[in-house]
């Protein structure tokens, strides 16, 4: 009776899930054809559109799945971590923030306030993978995977070709890290801070040294 139980229940979610998943890995393709509808004769509007997109994709999305039920939130990485889990997280944050910011060309900020929606985004996807196949290691691969499929997408939606480009380097280290330390503490609150708090304090230092911070190193 258990298992019938737990089956059934697994089925009621799964169609919610598919088609949360569905939507998170699309939404390019819904903004690109979003755009040609609105037209160039309404930037303001077009504008507007595209940053509450994100919102809606990157936060919105995952929220749901938590409040349908078709995610857990350990899943995601946000419950369940130990004192030393949080230690050695935060040191492996740490790197991978210097890391993933020491690859990029500029110190714009927009560009690591977008780094952690991603990481948002990608843990709905660990999450998910997670939940369903009872192992870490393939939820982390699921949610590579699928940050592949998204990349491809939005290349050839820019480009017009899955030919790539110097900026693939950097988001492929960026993908890679953001994996490996989901896979090792297992913590969502930790893959944002790797993308928000070191950018933060490397672009003051920049600040204190004098240089501008949305400037290309030279």
């Amino acid at each position: 009776m258990h298992t019938k139980l737990w089956y059934a229940y697994a089925m009621s979610v799964f169609g919610p899930a598919l088609l949360i998943c569905s939507l998170a890995l699309g939404w390019p393709a819904f903004e690109l054809a979003t755009a040609r509808y609105i037209g160039t004769s309404r930037d303001g509007v077009a504008q507007w559109v595209t940053r509450v997109s994100a919102l809606l994709r990157d936060l919105g999305l995952p929220y749901l799945a938590l409040m349908l039920g078709t995610v857990a939130a350990r899943d995601m990485g946000m419950l369940g971590h130990t004192p030393l889990d949080w230690v050695l997280g935060v040191l492996l944050a740490s790197a991978t923030g210097m890391l993933g910011w020491g690859l990029r060309r500029t110190q714009a900020w927009p560009e690591a306030t977008q780094a952690a929606l991603d990481e948002v985004r990608w843990c709905l996807y660990r999450g998910l993978g997670w939940g369903w196949s009872g192992s870490l290691m393939i939820g982390v691969l699921v949610g590579f995977g699928a940050s592949l499929v998204e990349r491809v997408q939005v290349r050839a939606i820019e480009t017009g070709s899955l030919r790539t480009v110097r900026d693939d380097v950097p988001w492929l280290v960026r993908s890679l890290t953001s994996a490996i330390l989901f896979g090792v503490a297992h913590n969502l609150w930790l893959n944002v801070l790797a993308r928000l708090a070191v950018p933060a304090g490397l672009s003051l230092g920049r600040v204190w040294r004098g240089h501008p911070i949305d400037t290309p190193r030279g």
